[in-house]
């Protein structure tokens, strides 16, 4: 279970940085990205059986 953003592949990404991130490293490879909406907050426990 993923409890936290430490890792060098997680980043947060907003209207700054968002070219830099995700338009120019998909020319490396995939690029995921997961868009949430502020008033729900990050969920990091996706394959946990607790809700978020």
């Amino acid at each position: 279970m993923l409890d936290s953003l430490d890792s060098p592949f997680m980043h947060d990404a907003n209207s700054d940085n968002f070219k830099a991130l995700v338009l120019e490293n998909s020319g490396l490879g995939p690029v995921l990205v997961n868009f949430w909406p502020k008033i729900s907050g990050r969920c990091l426990r996706h394959y946990s059986n607790k809700p978020c």
